[in-house]
């Protein structure tokens, strides 16, 4: 189960990551 957890917890961070690197390339794109 904790492996699981892990698992989950590390692609809920790098999904987040994500998101916020394609806000901060919107908001370099259309100023």
């Amino acid at each position: 189960m904790g492996d699981a957890i892990d698992a989950i917890t590390k692609l809920s961070k790098s999904s987040a990551s994500a998101n916020s690197v394609d806000e901060v390339r919107v908001m370099l794109i259309a100023p």
